[in-house]
């Protein structure tokens, strides 16, 4: 498989990870608007704390990664590799890790989604 080819599937992958994404609503039974706004700003700063620990995980991982230059195309191939499982991971195995910590954030605090709002 040629460079281009690995970059392309790269890039698709990448453009996957933005489809998987569903819109959704999230309701509790008792809590008022205003509480809402205070809960779920505490959830997104704990998604935004998730997701730049996520950054700083793969940079280091990348970084090992150019440092050791494994696989056949040598250390861009051995990125794209940790790329692509990524890529795959969050648009067809789940949530992200940042988007499960919002979620699970969200749900503790009471609140359940209603898909498709």
């Amino acid at each position: 498989m040629s460079r281009l080819a690995v970059v392309c599937c790269i890039i698709t992958a990448l453009m996957l990870v933005g489809c998987a994404t569903k819109e959704v609503e999230w309701n509790h039974p008792t809590k008022e608007q205003s509480q809402f706004y205070t809960d779920e700003a505490e959830c997104q700063r704990q998604r935004q704390q998730v997701a730049m620990q996520v950054q700083q995980m793969q940079r280091a991982q990348q970084q090992q990664s150019q440092a050791q230059a494994q696989g056949p195309y040598g250390s861009l191939g051995a990125s794209m590799g940790t790329l692509i499982g990524k890529g795959f991971k969050a648009a067809f195995g789940g949530p992200s890790p940042s988007e499960e910590a919002y979620e699970n954030c969200m749900k503790s605090k009471g609140y359940r989604v209603e898909e498709g709002a």
